[in-house]
């Protein structure tokens, strides 16, 4: 009886690799955009040139963001964090299509930063980020409308807003940040199956039997052979056969 190990990969594994490939990929790209913003936003801060009378100053347009605690050291952490939990989630994807236990564990490191960073992140948005935004965009305008006068000596009337797409920007950026900790729960609760735990613990190694095996002989799982009133699973008197083992 001849035997040889296979691999059995659970096949919530197989999607979990699947599914970090992709959330890498896309990260790698966001972290991408993230450092040409910020490299414009540095190139335009310090390049922009001197207003016209009349004209808007960019320059005290990008103080809005410069002047908000915090800012421009937290869009660097987040490109150089983000670009690292990519590379995570990319590596980590390759290692779990072959059961390595390393891989599970940048999951779980991946998912901690997620949940971590998104609460943060989110408290951070909307305590810090969002009113200092508004309040200097309100102060930016009155400026602008201090400078620009309407017909008859009359201040220019502020832009038009628009709620509907800043509502919108809100929930996006809710939805965004739970399906974030969304999938990064999903990751602690699938690499913690007790299956998915023996796969990796055993790497997914099982032995595979092109003959009948002697455990599947004494169940009586071997339907084709005779077997006598004894009952499924032992020898007829008659029958010149061995089971598997006996010498």
């Amino acid at each position: 009886m001849s035997s040889e190990p296979i691999q059995q990969r659970p096949g919530l594994v197989t999607a979990v690799a699947v599914m970090n490939f992709i959330f890498g990929g896309l990260g790698l790209l966001g972290a991408f955009c993230l450092a040409i913003m910020i490299g414009g936003f540095a190139a335009l801060t310090s390049n922009a040139p001197a207003a016209k009378p009349g004209e808007p100053d960019l320059k005290d347009f990008f103080r809005i963001f410069t002047d908000i605690p915090g800012y421009v050291p937290f869009l660097i952490a987040s490109l150089v964090l983000g670009l690292i939990m990519s590379i995570i989630l990319l590596t980590s994807g390759f290692g779990l299509l072959k059961l390595r236990n390393w891989a599970r564990i940048l999951c779980f490191i991946y998912a901690g930063y997620t949940i971590l960073s998104v609460i943060g992140g989110s408290v951070y948005q909307y305590t810090v980020v969002q009113p200092a935004m508004e309040k200097g965009m309100v102060e930016w305008q009155n400026k602008m409308q201090a400078q620009m006068k309407g017909p008859g000596g009359r201040p220019a009337p502020p832009p038009p807003q628009n709620p509907m797409g800043q509502a919108g920007g809100v929930v996006g950026g809710i939805v965004g940040s739970l399906f974030n900790i969304a999938y990064a729960v999903a990751l602690f609760v699938i690499l913690n199956l007790p299956d998915v735990k023996r796969a990796f613990a055993t790497g997914g190694l099982v032995t595979r039997t092109d003959d009948r095996v002697a455990e599947e002989w004494d169940r009586g799982l071997d339907r084709d052979r005779p077997y006598g009133d004894e009952g499924r699973g032992r020898l007829r008197a008659d029958d010149d056969r061995i089971a598997p083992g006996e010498p």
